[in-house]
């Protein structure tokens, strides 16, 4: 659930975090907006949606446990003492990790074999994640190796499993023309809106820029629409028709 896109081959850890406090920050203050819209307590739209939660554990925990957590983190004060004490560590820990992920990816394409999102259909998806490799360039200024690189990434995922069919992809992006040149027609025809609206990088990854930093334009955009205008959206398509549509240029 971490903000991953923040992470990319140039970005400095203490540049990482202090983007990050403020982009919880912003996080927690739509969460209290929307409190007051839906009528619950500040804890369980904190829980609903910010990443405070997933930045300092891959555990799920119990709801009860979580909502006791934001409830906790309801005060100023505690958050600065809980990021500085518990998600600055597994977040250093993790930031490592994330750059040599991105290091070993195919022009920031990663893809691991995972259900169908928002389904209940066990058959298994090659399922794509993205990094921008090419920071602090905007990935789309590098088209051509982008699409070279999920062409490779395709060929080396069906070598492991071959019975895969589909392809699926959860995030803001699929909102960019640029990420959708990328796909078949298909892909933007199977979309669907990824609600409820949860705390993850689908969503708030909208508000990084191409370097990794805090896009405080886009906060402002934010804040002006009410929301966000790049929404997350699941897109599918045939792995047959992606690797057509590749080929073809």
């Amino acid at each position: 659930m971490e903000n991953k896109s923040m992470w990319n081959l140039i970005l400095e850890f203490q540049q990482y975090q202090e983007d990050l406090l403020e982009l919880l920050e912003f996080e927690t203050e739509y969460a209290e907006h929307m409190a007051s819209i839906e009528k619950c307590s500040l804890e369980e739209a904190m829980l609903k949606y910010t990443e405070w939660y997933y930045m300092h554990t891959a555990e799920p925990g119990t709801h009860d446990e979580r909502l006791a957590l934001m409830r906790q983190l309801a005060f100023k004060e505690a958050r600065r003492t809980f990021f500085e004490e518990r998600v600055i560590p597994e977040q250093q820990k993790r930031f490592i990790e994330g750059q040599a992920e991105i290091r070993s990816s195919r022009a920031g394409f990663i893809a691991e074999a995972h259900p169908e999102y928002y389904s209940e259909s066990p058959e298994i998806f090659l399922t794509l994640h993205f990094r921008n490799y090419f920071a602090p360039d905007s990935p789309f200024a590098h088209k051509q190796e982008l699409a070279n690189g999920l062409l490779q990434l395709v060929g080396e995922f069906l070598s492991k499993h071959p019975a895969v069919e589909r392809v699926q992809c959860a995030s803001w992006l699929n909102n960019v023309p640029d990420f959708l040149s990328l796909f078949p027609d298909e892909w933007l025809r199977c979309r669907i809106l990824c609600l409820p609206m949860e705390p993850s990088t689908g969503w708030w990854g909208s508000l990084i820029d191409k370097t990794g930093r805090f896009n405080r334009k886009r906060a402002e955009l934010f804040k002006k629409c009410g929301g966000f205008s790049m929404p997350n959206m699941l897109c599918r398509c045939k792995i047959e028709d992606l690797l057509h549509h590749l080929k073809k240029g």
